[in-house]
């Protein structure tokens, strides 16, 4: 505390409006030269051996944040495609109307991506064992991306909290025929 004081600052370490952490407001940020020289590589970037390892090189490139897809979801983690078959399984994640609705929006562009790629697709999605979902979830959610993509074979809601409602809603798509 007596040094921050000798810099003009005081005993919390805060100098005329600035922290203690000035390097961090310094960092110029990480560069490729540093991870050479620390991890094993002399200037020009050759390989020194590195613990007696003869793996194949790492190059900075590999690590680049520009080959990183913005666009990845964590509701990706729950979607599979073999064929042209799209299962969504989230039995049991404890979802609920809020869920529902960020799902939905996730799987409307995912199925704009697929059909531009691939046509055709069949959607099976299974949403069982999640009592947090309810009528209104479903009457608002679920049935509006149903009416965009109605290739729905099958459709799980069973053990949720959904009653009537939900089931007067769906009632039109399910009388299209496309659940099986």
């Amino acid at each position: 505390k007596d040094k921050d004081k000798k810099k003009g600052g005081n005993a919390n370490g805060v100098a005329n409006g600035s922290s203690d952490y000035q390097e961090w407001d310094d960092w110029n940020g990480w560069s490729c030269s540093d991870w050479k020289q620390e991890w094993g590589y002399g200037a020009g970037g050759q390989k020194k051996e590195f613990w007696g390892s003869n793996k194949e090189e790492w190059h900075c490139e590999d690590w680049s944040w520009d080959n990183w897809n913005d666009e990845t979801s964590e509701w990706d983690e729950y979607i599979t495609v073999k064929d042209s078959t799209i299962r969504v399984d989230l039995s049991g994640a404890e979802l609920g109307d809020a869920d529902l609705k960020a799902l939905t929006k996730h799987l409307d562009t995912f199925m704009q991506h697929y059909t531009e790629k691939h046509g055709h697709y069949i959607l099976n999605i299974d949403l069982s064992c999640n009592s947090y979902i309810t009528d209104t979830g479903v009457s608002t959610h679920l049935v509006s991306f149903l009416s965009k993509w109605p290739e729905c074979h099958r459709l799980k809601l069973y053990k949720n909290a959904i009653g009537d409602q939900s089931l007067k809603a769906l009632a039109s798509w399910v009388a299209d025929g496309y659940v099986h």
